[in-house]
């Protein structure tokens, strides 16, 4: 089964070579495999040390793995770098599943077993400090409880069959706002739109949460006081991503007949956005 695994990097440094052995360390049971690595934007210059891309490639090739790597020199965002690479992915590979991954996790030795070339699947994962000192474990959320105004697990876990992502580029062509929505959450939408997402409750991943960032769904006051400390920008997201649910499942019941958050309570909230917008 032919299978892509793209991997969108911004200013890609040294750091991001045990991201990349760690992929092909977990790659290394695939057949027909290509892997996309992207630099997205002019300021991303690949600043590799001498002589490491050589010997990734010269691993990847002793596996049976081709590696492809860009650099794109107009900035377009992780959404559109991911729809680039995986147009690319289509017409050089012509991959049945796609995986995804992001430029701060890691893969673990099960990362791309026993994927679906059929169905959309995420996993759970373990979030590391920069020194890889754990911090949680991140629970998917299952499929019987995924909720249309959240992702169940970020898009570094997914794997997506090649219809779903043909369905996915074919929506950002005519839709703007699907373009410009991260890749998870849309082909998510899609998924379970179709009755085509599964949850896998194993850890198959790293993410190295930096100082600077913050990962997971908050939780109670915490996540209020983030919708509240920027009221417009929350508002101008969710009812963009209300104008993409209304164009996926093309029925605007799903606002009733769909959980619109695993919390019952977000729910609620939500449910006063949408009638306020």
């Amino acid at each position: 089964m032919a299978t892509a695994i793209i991997i969108p990097l911004y200013r890609p440094g040294v750091r991001h070579l045990l991201l990349l052995k760690s992929v092909l360390s977990a790659s290394e049971y695939l057949s027909d495999t290509v892997i996309y690595v992207a630099s997205d934007g002019s300021q991303s210059d690949v600043m590799w040390p001498n002589g490491s891309i050589v010997r990734l490639l010269d691993v990847a090739k002793s596996l049976g793995i081709e590696m492809c790597i860009f650099s794109f020199i107009n900035q377009g965002g992780y959404p559109r770098c991911y729809q680039m690479l995986m147009a690319h992915a289509i017409i050089h590979s012509n991959p049945n599943l796609f995986h995804f991954i992001d430029q701060d996790d890691y893969c673990l030795s099960n990362r791309f077993r026993g994927r679906s070339p059929v169905l959309t699947q995420a996993s759970s994962y373990l979030v590391v400090s920069g020194s890889f000192t754990t911090r949680f474990k991140h629970e998917i959320i299952s499929e019987k409880l995924a909720a249309v105004l959240e992702t169940p697990a970020p898009g570094m876990t997914y794997s997506a069959p090649r219809d779903i992502v043909d369905s996915y580029l074919e929506l950002c062509l005519s839709n703007s706002a699907a373009e410009n929505t991260a890749h998870d959450f849309v082909i998510f939408l899609i998924s379970k739109r179709l009755g085509r997402l599964v949850a896998i409750p194993s850890v198959s991943m790293l993410y190295v949460q930096h100082e600077e960032n913050f990962i997971g769904y908050h939780t109670g006051l915490r996540w209020l006081y983030a919708k509240l400390s920027n009221p417009k920008a929350i508002l101008t997201r969710t009812l963009r991503h209300i104008n993409l649910i209304n164009l996926i499942y093309d029925d605007k019941r799903w606002v009733n007949n769909e959980r619109l958050h695993h919390s019952n309570i977000r729910s609620f909230i939500y449910k006063i956005i949408i009638k306020l917008g």
